[in-house]
């Protein structure tokens, strides 16, 4: 759902009555996005699925829509060789979130197979649902 969230409102901002070409806006919507930190929180505390499917799909929206506004809007700001320094710049920090992104899910996912391989190891598959409820549910690995 993210995916295709994002694809559909990087073409959004081509409606030119509904693109955002403000910068103090823009930024104060990019720094609204922090809001979802502690919605994604609670929904998965406290919410159903419907919700985590609407949340993800909003966090898709919102990316692509201010991705195409900011990389169209700053250079706007500088002229010459100011503004394709930028626009490499921009470029640059967008490939380096997406490769950080990236690493530290691999990370994220490396950590949970040696969690589980630990354990198998150890012959202590039992004990894994006390330490990783996530991987062990009704007796069974996921």
């Amino acid at each position: 759902m993210y995916n295709i969230s994002d694809l559909i409102a990087r073409y959004i901002p081509l409606i030119e009555s509904i693109k955002l070409e403000s910068r103090k806006w823009l930024m104060i919507v990019v720094l609204s996005r922090f809001l979802f930190i502690p919605t994604f929180y609670f929904t998965a505390k406290y919410g159903d699925q419907g919700w985590m499917i609407m949340l993800i799909s909003l966090l898709g929206v919102t990316n692509g829509y201010l991705t195409v506004c900011v990389m169209t809007v700053a250079p706007k700001g500088c002229t010459g060789p100011e503004a394709n320094a930028l626009g490499n710049i921009l470029v640059l920090f967008l490939l380096g979130g997406i490769f950080l992104g990236v690493a530290l899910d691999w990370l994220w996912i490396i950590g949970n197979v040696v969690v589980l391989l630990s354990y198998i190891s150890l012959g202590c598959g039992s004990c894994l649902s006390l330490w990783c409820p996530k991987l062990y549910i009704d007796g069974y690995f996921c």
